[in-house]
């Protein structure tokens, strides 16, 4: 199946499955004051970049910053502001290329990715280009202050998502439904994923670069969050894309390859997320039972990689309904440790 067969599935009803989840949520402490703080610093870049008041703050009311609260809720406070203000220009670059004109314009895609890459090269933007600015600026406030080895693999990873981004512009028009592990790797770049978990060693002050290349079970651990996080991104994406001409998702994968409906093929995904926290949980354990156990840097990173995960989750499920605040602070003092599920009865 075509992609462009899969229009006669676009009106088909469907519901969003309830996902069921051991991780805890939690929120950094200061999160509203957060909040407020780089709203007020994206807003006059975000009307540079859209052109008017309305849409930059339809873009603000997305409360990007507060997920990065939720997502790192244990971030050091001398960094906390710095790294939720990585949120809306981040995001803004990456959607960048879905604009009208950009979308379907090669040469304009191109220059778009050349700035942005210079900008990454810690080249300063001109004036006129709002979203290398906003981007330019929440850079300098975070990546001077990571480890050499950490800040080189964020600007790698956002290297990444700019070229994949770059990428699917140019592959907009191709009719292909690609195989469900092709499109994963894809995706697995295109949400991010792979620099959200990067951000989690900036957070909490480690860096694990050697023992995510020397540890298999480690990096086997940030994998599965980083799955984790494009899935769910995959799910809660879907009711906005179904009906857009051309949308790809995951559950048109699942419609055109193992000829699902689309709530089966829905629901599919929604197991795919839950399967992604038990293997993550099965991981942990293998990491605590090995050479790595019993180092509090590890355990800690663990701990967020769950926070990561539980943080988007909770973030896409109920932040539009207001309900993110009831999500708890971390208690001060609390030891670090790895949220595993209950056992059996």
């Amino acid at each position: 199946m075509q992609l462009s067969q899969i229009a006669r599935y676009r009106d088909a009803a469907f519901q969003l499955p309830d996902v069921p989840s051991w991780l805890p949520p939690e929120r950094h402490h200061d999160a509203a004051a957060i909040e407020r703080h780089c709203n007020d610093l994206a807003r006059a870049g975000l009307v540079g970049h859209f052109g008017n008041e309305d849409a930059a703050e339809r873009f603000l009311a997305r409360r990007l910053p507060l997920r990065a609260a939720l997502c790192y809720p244990r971030t050091l406070d001398d960094r906390a502001a710095g790294l939720a203000s990585l949120a809306v220009p981040t995001a803004l670059a990456d959607e960048a290329f879905r604009a009208p004109g950009v979308r379907d314009d090669p040469e304009r895609a191109a220059v778009l990715r050349d700035r942005l890459l210079s900008v990454l090269d810690d080249v300063a933007p001109p004036a006129g280009f709002a979203l290398g600015r906003l981007l330019y600026t929440a850079l300098s406030r975070t990546t001077p202050r990571m480890p050499p080895a950490v800040a080189r693999r964020y600007r790698q990873a956002h290297r990444e998502t700019v070229e994949c981004s770059l990428h699917e512009a140019a592959e907009g028009h191709d009719d292909t439904v690609l195989d469900f592990a092709t499109y994963l790797g894809v995706r697995r770049t295109h949400h991010a994923a792979h620099r959200a978990a990067v951000l989690t060693e900036y957070a909490i002050g480690v860096d694990l670069t050697r023992e995510l290349s020397e540890s298999p079970a480690l990096a086997a651990a940030r994998d599965l969050a980083v799955d984790h996080l494009t899935l769910v991104d995959e799910l809660f994406s879907f009711p906005e894309e179904c009906r857009a001409p051309r949308s790809v998702s995951a559950v048109w994968v699942f419609v055109a390859h193992e000829g699902r409906t689309v709530q089966g093929a829905v629901d599919k995904l929604a197991g795919l997320v839950a399967a992604a926290e038990e293997d993550f949980a099965e991981t942990c354990a293998r990491v605590l039972h090995g050479p790595l156990g019993e180092r509090g840097d590890v355990l800690l990173y663990l701990r967020e990689l769950g926070h990561l995960m539980s943080g988007n989750l909770h973030h896409h499920r109920f932040v539009r309904g207001g309900e993110a605040a009831c999500v708890p602070s971390p208690a001060p003092g609390t030891a670090p440790g790895v949220p595993r599920p209950a056992s059996p009865a």
